[in-house]
């Protein structure tokens, strides 16, 4: 991938206060420096893939599969603990289409994805 398209697709974080802080003008920099400039290099993500299955409020079972990319490899020993909190974020954040009783039935690590940089 181009350095300059990966830094406009990018949010740079240089902080962590009481909030996340992110830096406009560095961003702008990075993304004009010429590709010549930066080393090459690849950033490697696992990809998950979670089968979930659960009620829905009109009586309904559903059985679904969703996919998670996480940035660590320090994530994967805790990718159950991941799966259940995007269960919860999503009831709370859709309370009119809520996931009862939702199961986490597999998760299965299905690839690395890599990105090439420079």
């Amino acid at each position: 991938m181009h350095p300059s398209k990966f830094f406009n697709e990018c949010a740079l974080r240089t902080g962590i206060d009481t909030f996340e802080i992110y830096d406009k003008e560095l961003k702008d920099k990075l993304s004009s420096v010429h590709p010549l400039n930066f080393l090459k290099t690849k950033i490697t993500l696992s990809v998950y893939q979670i089968d979930l299955s659960y009620m829905t409020d009109k009586g309904n079972y559903k059985n679904v599969t969703r996919y998670a990319v996480m940035d660590s490899e320090a994530d994967d020993e805790y990718m159950d603990f991941w799966a259940d909190m995007f269960t919860r974020d999503y009831n709370n954040n859709h309370p009119e289409h809520q996931m009862i009783d939702c199961k986490i039935n597999s998760i299965e690590k299905i690839c690395e994805a890599v990105l090439p940089i420079g």
